[in-house]
């Protein structure tokens, strides 16, 4: 009889988890070439843009508060599809909308090396991401799968027993988690998810704090209305500043761009006219996201921001199955055999959470992935731009294009 067993991802930039569980023995094998991007960076800053938009349409959020980093669910994605071959590895491919092959780890390597950076002040930015890998004592794992992971997204390696101390394993990955995520996100694996068929799991964490290149007074900020569409309008703490901004205005809706001090990250706030982030979100592809941001003007603005604080608990397996990965999810079809000969794997579960807060001095964001497996410019003067709607928001790296994180809030309060 066939025995389950199972890996895990873990990628702390969204809070993702993916349950990997097995059924068999097959011999462990690198996934084959496909076809790649041109540059470094463009494919997969292209591909991980594309899935973020994507994967929206699937999440069904609605008219609620949402958040969730396209990047760190790439990247657990990525490593996920470095452990499958043939239709398996090809639906990975697809979900991640990337054309897939062997280089896809190199460039997602570079890009993750190219993100980094660790302020040494407090005031200074700090994106951080962090790989690891928690395997199943004595489980053989496949030479090419273990020198990608190790390597190419130079994952620290952990040793652990999730046959005797299932719990205890939990206890330890989340604590990874947290510690990496500066105790933003910590209990992303919950209670049950990791059982004595998990064999492998792997982690990816995100973590950034960045102050504004323009600080909100917090004298400035008071109780204004905001209009929400559910409950009507509804009293929040409202930031104001007047700057130099990257901004644009149409009859559809109001764009402007905060940088960050000292980074190349900075904040995409869109809020539609009429209608909603939904109907926003659900219409961009990559190539119109960097037209809008590509747009942007600079000039004067007297700006009102919310302060708000978004939290997303999300599980992603059937908005990825939905996407092409339906055969990862399957036990008796999923390819997982690059990971190990001692059993066949499968996805069981891939859960994602991320959290950010909006302040008067800047943007504190973290995500965890894991997967275990058994417009119009304005004219030049003041322009008022009052966040006081239902809006979408991107965390962008200016130099790459990656999106860190992105979202739409609804309710600020």
């Amino acid at each position: 009889m066939l025995k389950y067993r199972a890996f895990a991802l873990i990628s702390a930039a969204a809070l993702l988890s993916l349950l990997i569980t097995a059924a068999g023995c097959r011999t462990g094998q690198a996934p084959p070439d496909r076809p790649g991007g041109p540059t470094m960076h463009a494919d997969v800053v292209s591909a991980n843009s594309a899935l973020g938009l994507d994967l929206y349409g699937h999440l069904g959020a609605g008219n609620q508060n949402l958040v969730y980093s396209p990047l760190s669910i790439s990247l657990a994605l990525g490593m996920s599809y470095a452990g499958a071959r043939h239709e398996t590895a090809d639906g990975i491919a697809q979900a991640m909308r990337s054309s897939g092959g062997a280089q896809v780890h190199a460039h997602y390597g570079a890009l993750v090396q190219s993100l980094q950076v660790e302020g040494e002040k407090d005031t200074d930015p700090t994106l951080l991401l962090a790989n690891s890998m928690w395997v199943q004592m004595g489980l053989s794992t496949g030479v090419d799968f273990l020198q990608t992971i190790e390597q190419t997204y130079r994952s620290e390696m952990r040793s652990v027993d999730f046959v005797a101390s299932p719990e205890e394993s939990r206890q330890l990955i989340n604590s990874w988690v947290e510690a990496r995520t500066r105790e933003l996100i910590s209990d992303l694996l919950p209670s049950g998810i990791i059982r004595p068929t998990t064999r492998l799991v792997l982690v990816n964490a995100l973590y950034f704090k960045g102050s504004w290149a323009n600080p909100f007074s917090e004298e400035r900020t008071r109780t204004q209305s905001f209009h929400a569409p559910a409950r009507g309008p509804i009293e929040v703490p409202m930031m104001h500043q007047q700057s130099r901004l990257r901004h644009a205005r149409s009859k559809a809706h109001d764009v402007v761009e905060l940088p960050y001090a000292n980074s190349s990250v900075t904040m995409l706030v869109v809020m539609p006219k009429q209608g909603s982030p939904v109907d926003l979100l659900g219409e961009l592809t990559p190539a119109s996201l960097s037209t809008l941001a590509a747009g942007l003007e600079a000039g004067e603005v007297a700006l009102g921001l919310p302060r708000f604080e978004v939290r997303s608990p999300i599980r992603l397996n059937e908005p990825l199955i939905a996407m092409g990965m339906a055969l990862a999810f399957d036990p008796d079809q999923a390819d997982f055999s690059p990971i190990t000969r001692d059993a066949r794997l499968f996805i069981s579960e891939f859960v994602h959470e991320a959290t950010i807060t909006i302040d008067e001095r800047g943007t504190e964001a973290a995500a965890a992935t894991a997967a275990v497996i058994g417009l119009e410019s304005a004219p030049s003067k003041i322009v008022e731009i009052t966040i006081d709607r239902p809006f979408a928001f991107f965390l962008r790296d200016t130099t790459t294009g990656a999106v860190l994180f992105m979202g739409q809030v609804y309710d600020p309060s």
